[in-house]
């Protein structure tokens, strides 16, 4: 019962025992005040079944006993539990075995079986002689749980003749009086015969369970109880077939059955309510205060523990008024931290679920690339950890951890930052030997941060040293007061900036690019046909594509096409660029002759110089506009 009342119900300390069963029941009393004084704590609710619930008294009274104002029992629940004794108990293993046996070996006979899959009486049959041995194994009256639960036990006279204080409640199973010696024979032998992983024969409404076998013999009766009386009439109108040996069999059987069935409910009840095993009267809680519980109806003694017909009683009791235990549907979550965020890395982290106490609960990821890793059940307030894969991808993401039980859950979000790429405005600087500001843009994704750091002593960031998503920062150099140029550098994140300031007496460098070629062409022709009817739609098509220099990193690009321009005016393009006022180097266009210098002095300044090109290269072979250089570098800067 312990998944049943977590699921429904808060509960704090929780004692669950497991004691030899047929010890006397004081003994077992006595092991369970031992076990819930060990657990400490105040306010516990006894609940047992059958011998249980008497166990359950017992440790309640003697609670009561030792301290009437503190005892930690509020109060016991029975449930089929036989408080004036079992009448089972005084007749003993022996006479079960023999009655079930006389019975089964009747039944057996008179239907002729030779297996017990012939029919339905067969297999009623097999099922009791098989079932008989175990079943009257715990019913032996020498047994000292058998002794204290005789009607009239010194035990008993005991336990009932005390005044109870505490809260009392009993659940009455009345099982339907037909066929339940069917159900508790199922019940010992079911497991036997279907292993839990094929069916589930301890549960009551399980199409192997005791509900289903009981139905099964009562329509085996039904049928052979049709049979006889269909004969009975054929008889009637044919006078002259003689069908009494028919007649004699069906009735034999139905004599069988019905003794059986009669046998059992005498020795359990004398003919009465009962739960297949403890007479209903005895169930009911010995106290004029307890609150008692009937089930009509009901599964089972051997399987009411396992009965969704006990757990509606279980709940109606622990939920009134006489327990008002709070229920798992009264529960409230929160989560400390309230939210969780990490950068695009991988990691991990914990989170703190806060509950009441006995507020059972589960947690699950709603992100693949969220795991949790300790803490996916638990009771009560606990910590849940989880862990956080690397973001691929530059785009934020956000996920969560869903927390609670049925009734109330909440969402714990975890963002996510995208992968975070940084870029600059440039990549090199030329600042004249006086000094001066600089503004560089940073570009990079929502939500990343950055950082600026000067490496060298004479760059000052004078604003915008750090910033998310993308910025700006300003740089200035002091005056250069040296005999050469100074080379510095400027870190932001996995970006470096490099910072030239002039000499202020060097000489610059200077180089040199010359442009050669000019429009090119070939004829397309993408319908022409060689044979009759001769199609030919030719045209035109020139070489579009561009031409870069670059010098120092910089790199300057000017594009081409159709079929009028000069590398004159690419050159003149190109060195409009180079001009611009971020530019490492100034330049004049003479012709297709582009002459570089630098924009400062010093021996820093002979930057590398370079070029590269790009084409239609599916109609061309080679590009309508190349350039040659002076050399791999500017030359003749000095400090």
């Amino acid at each position: 019962m312990v998944p049943w009342l977590n699921q429904d119900f808060r509960f704090g300390k929780e004692v669950v025992t497991s004691y030899p069963s047929t010890n006397s029941l004081s003994s077992q009393g006595t092991q369970l005040v031992n076990d819930i004084s060990s657990a400490g704590g105040l306010g516990y609710i006894l609940i047992g079944h059958s011998q249980g619930g008497l166990i359950s008294r017992y440790a309640a009274q003697y609670f009561q006993t030792q301290n009437p104002n503190a005892s930690p029992v509020k109060g016991v629940v029975t449930m089929d539990t036989p408080n004036q004794g079992a009448d089972i108990a005084a007749t003993g293993g022996p006479t079960i075995l023999v009655g079930f046996e006389f019975f089964a070996q009747y039944l057996w006979g008179v239907t002729g079986c030779s297996t017990p899959d012939d029919n339905g009486v067969c297999f009623l049959a097999w099922t009791a002689l098989n079932a008989a041995p175990p079943l009257a194994d715990g019913f032996y009256s020498s047994l000292p749980d058998m002794q204290d639960m005789l009607p009239g036990s010194t035990f008993l006279t005991t336990v009932n003749g005390y005044k109870e204080d505490f809260v009392q409640a009993g659940i009455i199973g009345n099982t339907p009086q037909r066929w339940n010696e069917a159900r508790i024979l199922w019940d010992t032998i079911s497991p036997f015969i279907y292993p839990p992983i094929i069916c589930e024969p301890d549960e009551p409404e399980s199409p192997c369970g005791e509900r289903a076998f009981a139905l099964i013999v009562e329509e085996t009766y039904d049928t052979v109880e049709t049979a006889l009386l269909a004969t009975i009439i054929e008889q009637i109108f044919d006078p002259c077939d003689d069908l009494s040996a028919q007649i004699e069999y069906y009735t034999e059987i139905l004599i069988g059955m019905d003794a059986i069935d009669a046998f059992w409910n005498l020795i359990v009840s004398g003919g009465s309510a009962s739960d297949a095993i403890v007479q209903s009267s005895s169930q009911n809680y010995p106290s004029a205060t307890a609150v008692q519980y009937p089930i009509n109806g009901a599964d089972s003694h051997l399987r009411s523990t396992r009965s969704p017909y006990d757990r509606t009683a279980l709940d109606q009791v622990l939920g009134g008024p006489q327990f008002n235990v709070p229920t798992q549907a009264s529960c409230a979550f929160s989560a400390s931290p309230s939210s969780y965020s990490i950068s695009a890395g991988a990691g991990t982290a914990a989170l703190e679920l806060n509950t009441g106490a006995g507020c059972q609960w589960s947690a699950v990821s709603n992100a693949p690339w969220i795991t949790i890793t300790s803490g996916a059940t638990g009771i009560s307030s606990e910590n849940i950890e989880f862990s956080v894969a690397a973001n691929p991808v530059t785009v934020p993401r956000t996920g969560a951890i869903q927390a609670g039980n049925g009734s109330a859950t909440i969402s714990f979000p975890v963002t996510q930052a995208g992968v975070c790429l940084y870029s600059l405005s440039a990549s090199n600087i030329a600042i004249q030997p006086g000094g001066g500001s600089f503004t560089v843009t940073v570009v990079t994704n929502t939500g990343c941060v950055w950082s600026v750091v000067s490496n060298s002593s004479w760059l000052t960031v004078t604003s915008g040293a750090s910033g998310t998503g993308s910025g700006s920062f300003t740089l200035t150099a002091a005056p250069n007061s040296n005999d050469t140029d100074l080379v510095g550098t400027i870190t932001v994140m996995n970006q470096t900036l490099t910072v030239t300031l002039g000499d202020p007496a060097g000489a610059p460098s200077t180089g040199s690019v010359t442009l050669n070629g000019g429009p090119l062409s070939t004829i397309y022709n993408p319908c022409y046909t060689p044979s009759w009817p001769y199609v030919s739609c030719p045209y035109t098509f020139y070489d579009d594509g561009f031409i870069a220099v670059t010098v120092g990193g910089q790199t300057f690009t000017q594009w081409y096409e159709g079929g009028t321009f000069t590398t004159a005016q690419v050159a003149t393009g190109l060195a409009s660029q180079m001009n611009s006022p971020d530019s490492l180097v100034s330049a004049t266009a003479s012709g297709s002759t582009i002459t570089i210098r630098s924009a400062i002095n010093g021996a820093a300044t002979n930057y590398a110089l370079s070029t590269s090109y790009g084409y239609n290269t599916e109609f061309f072979s080679w590009p309508a506009v190349t350039a040659t250089v002076s050399g791999p570098n500017l030359t003749g800067g000095s400090n």
